[in-house]
């Protein structure tokens, strides 16, 4: 019995936090959740087991990290998530010299590459 009101008072504020809140601007009432508030500011939200590292894909080693680069960066190769067999992904095709340290590739018209060397 002693419990009750605080179980209950703990109900309360759990049922609270889970309220809409209302959108600054909004003039009309009405109310959106909080996480959409934040995309209807232009941001754009994802929700990942960590925290993402760095957006260099050539430096970063953690798995949400490599996830979010591949969404923002293509690639020459990509790898069949089923066997990690690679496949061309910007490359139409390439080959590897004799020595195995080099591989020209071949890639399609509308590719574009930045560089940071001036």
């Amino acid at each position: 019995m002693k419990r009750l009101p605080l179980v209950l008072a703990i109900l309360c504020i759990m049922l609270l936090s889970l309220a809409p809140v209302p959108v600054r601007g909004q003039s009309n009432g009405s109310a959106v959740l909080a996480a959409e508030a934040d995309s209807a500011a232009g941001d754009f939200v994802v929700a990942l087991e960590s925290d993402v590292t760095g957006l260099d894909a050539a430096v970063v080693q953690d798995a949400a990290s490599l996830l979010v680069t591949t969404q923002i960066y293509d690639t020459l190769v990509v790898y069949r998530p089923s066997d990690s067999f690679p496949m061309p992904g910007l490359a139409q095709s390439w080959s590897v010299s004799a020595d195995g340290l080099t591989g020209p590739s071949t890639c399609g018209q509308e590719s574009a590459f930045m560089t940071a060397l001036r």
